[in-house]
């Protein structure tokens, strides 16, 4: 699968949970940034989008980027303010070019 450099104009972060201590000593959960990379976003129809609304109040997101290691379900992509579960993360066609990373927008919720 050729990957097409120019479509990739969006600055996605990729984000990890980690826990630490809040200032009582009790366990915090906080995002931290792992990278910032350039992606396509390749959205579902607007029917899809209606569907997965009303069922979850998630949407159906894929992003494609440059193949790098590391991406795992336990991360999260943030697109502006927008969050994004990440489902799984696939080398399509195992050259280590490009990767396809399913997600799922949590609709309506933010996170600093």
């Amino acid at each position: 699968m050729a990957i097409n450099p120019g479509r990739m104009r969006l600055l996605i972060r990729l984000e990890q949970r980690t826990t630490a201590k809040n200032t009582a000593g009790e366990p915090k959960n906080e995002w931290i940034l792992v990278k910032e990379v350039r992606a396509e976003v390749v959205r579902s129809t607007g029917k899809e989008i209606f569907a997965a609304q009303e069922r979850q109040g998630r949407v159906p997101t894929l992003f494609k980027l440059r193949w790098r290691d590391g991406i795992v379900p336990q991360m999260r992509i943030r697109w502006g303010s927008k969050l994004f579960n990440i489902l799984s993360a696939i080398d399509p066609d195992g050259m280590r070019a490009e990767l396809l990373v399913t997600t799922e927008e949590l609709v309506g919720r933010t996170s600093p």
